[in-house]
């Protein structure tokens, strides 16, 4: 069995989204091969490792059976208070997973652009079609608008990093939901495009601070400019 933890997330591209369904997903995964009499598995990471190392480790501690497959272990031996994560893991679960909103906060990968429907790492209307279809912009404001209502507020995290990697992550709902407005009331896109760059920045903030404290692999060059054909 061989889990990729980040690609389907970040696909491989600026910042990452903190996808917490992976806490999730994987402890289902472990439980699901242990009841079947499958021994063993691999995981890698082909994205950025900024605050990923919680998932990947927390599926590495899967394998021990006095965990229970617990998606919780990882930041109960970090000393998170697990009440305040679940709160954020309910939240990505309704709307990051069911509801769809991963491929609409993320960005499209250069398969969605040139062939699409060949590789498409998540079910995505590219900003292309939303110009054509009105109804399918107006779907996906609600979507966001629904989401953006049950944010969860104040939730108190521990580890910087990780705290930061939330921030980053939660303010890519109001900034794809005002560049959505943007598209949609021409009167007034400036004002909507105004406010999405004021959450690029605060997230801009963010990761600064992440690559300021937490560039564990300098030779990556995760963090440097890089010029891209």
């Amino acid at each position: 069995y061989y889990p990729e933890t980040s690609y389907y997330c970040v696909m491989d591209i600026d910042v990452p989204i903190y996808f917490t369904d992976y806490l999730l997903t994987r402890a289902k995964d472990t439980k699901y091969l242990y009841d079947n009499g499958i021994n063993g598995q691999l995981n890698f990471s082909t994205g950025q490792e900024v605050g990923y190392w919680l998932f990947d480790w927390n599926y590495a501690l899967m394998n021990n059976l006095d965990y229970n497959f617990d998606p919780y272990i990882g930041l109960k031996l970090i000393g998170e208070d697990t009440s305040e994560w679940k709160k954020i893991l309910d939240f990505q679960h309704k709307h990051f997973a069911l509801n769809g909103l991963a491929g609409i906060i993320s960005f499209s990968s250069l398969g969605d652009e040139l062939i699409p429907g060949l590789h498409n790492v998540h079910k995505r209307n590219l900003l292309i079609q939303l110009a054509d279809d009105k109804k399918l912009l107006k779907e996906e404001i609600q979507k966001l608008e629904a989401a953006l209502i049950e944010i969860p507020q104040n939730v108190k995290i521990k580890h910087p990093e990780l705290n930061a990697m939330w921030k980053i992550t939660k303010a890519r709902i109001p900034h794809a939901l005002n560049n959505r407005k943007a598209m949609l009331d021409s009167k007034k896109k400036e004002e909507y495009l105004k406010l999405a760059a004021s959450y690029r920045q605060k997230a801009q903030a963010q990761i600064n601070f992440v690559a300021a404290n937490y560039g564990r692999y300098p030779r990556a060059n995760t963090f440097i400019r890089h010029d891209n054909p």
